[in-house]
């Protein structure tokens, strides 16, 4: 549970937030929180960093929901201008978790994704 707090509170808001910011041009409309972010984002790589250094995984030492959570925003993390370089550990993760079996899906650019431009049939049935 921890794990999935940290990624609520540190991962998805300021990695995933830079992230979207990046890839829809938004970066300066947002200039005056952009700092902040970075900063939030980059303790958050730290920390992982500080745990995975010294093991394979988040919790238990197994592969588990906390893993899949805190992967989704992190090994995206470039895309918000987050170097990985600087976090081996964090590095060895993300290859663990990507050989885990299921695969990763593939991540859409904001603009074309499949699944982003779909109503659900109960959402239409309430806004008409």
């Amino acid at each position: 549970m921890q794990w999935l707090f940290f990624e609520q509170y540190y991962v998805e808001p300021n990695i995933g937030t830079l992230r979207y910011w990046t890839l829809t041009d938004r970066l300066a409309a947002n200039e005056p929180l952009v700092r902040v972010k970075r900063a939030g984002g980059e303790r958050a790589l730290e920390a992982l960093e500080r745990h995975l250094a010294k093991r394979a995984f988040l919790a238990n030492e197994a592969y588990s929901i906390a893993d899949i959570a805190v992967f989704a925003y992190t090994h995206l993390a470039e895309q918000g201008g987050f170097e990985l370089a600087a976090h081996p550990g964090v590095r060895a993760w993300i290859a663990r978790i990507k050989q885990q079996s299921g695969g990763v899906p593939d991540v859409h650019p904001y603009a074309v994704d499949p699944d982003a431009l779909a109503v659900s049939p109960s959402w239409a049935a309430r806004s008409e």
